[in-house]
């Protein structure tokens, strides 16, 4: 999810669409980011079908309120705020816990990545061990992670959603990764240079 520039631009396209008597153009944004807001459900409501009802609440949220996307930010980042404070509305929990759904992330993981097979297999090994440690990190520890390398979050998009300051997501961050390394074998950690 780094390549930002053409998918924000595909964004405001199906916005202006939307905006200008087109509904059917919201599909297009309900299809691209219904995984990241379902795994912020997942963080926070245990049964499916109240999962089901979050991920509906929060796009019938973001079609209603369309018209106040300012559009100078990322649509993606709106839309997340929208999907955290609504899961923090409908969750007794101040910090959810990481969502270690490993279909949802490993399509994430996997995505627009060359699918040589030696690498995809190393990519596996690492990623499924990334995913056991992610779920053993503290909660806002795991959270951070999740959100700026799995979900591909900003920091300043990550501190707007949560409240918390910028440097001490840094902190989360750096510390998380650390953990991690510690934690997860040697080997499979220095190949992978991009995590």
């Amino acid at each position: 999810m780094r390549d930002d520039a053409g998918r924000d631009q595909e964004d405001l396209a199906a916005i202006r669409s939307v905006l200008n008597g087109h509904r059917n153009a919201f599909r297009a944004l309900v299809e691209r980011y219904q995984p990241a807001v379902s795994a912020v459900g997942r963080r926070t409501l245990a049964a499916r079908e109240d999962r089901i009802d979050f991920v509906q609440d929060v796009f019938l949220k973001a079609f209603a309120h369309l018209g106040q996307f300012s559009g100078t930010g990322r649509f993606y980042s709106w839309l997340m705020r929208i999907a955290y404070t609504t899961a923090i509305n409908r969750s007794a929990r101040a910090i959810p816990e990481v969502a270690t759904d490993p279909e949802f992330l490993s399509r994430v993981w996997y995505a627009d990545r060359e699918r040589e097979p030696d690498r995809t297999t190393e990519r596996r090994a690492l990623w499924d061990a990334i995913v056991g440690e992610i779920a053993g990190l503290p909660a806002q520890l795991a959270l951070s992670v999740e959100f700026f390398f799995v979900l591909g979050l900003r920091y300043r998009e990550i501190a707007e959603m949560t409240g918390v300051p910028v440097n001490t997501l840094k902190s989360h961050i750096h510390r998380a990764r650390c953990l991690l390394r510690e934690r997860l074998d040697r080997s499979l950690w220095e190949d992978q240079y991009d995590v």
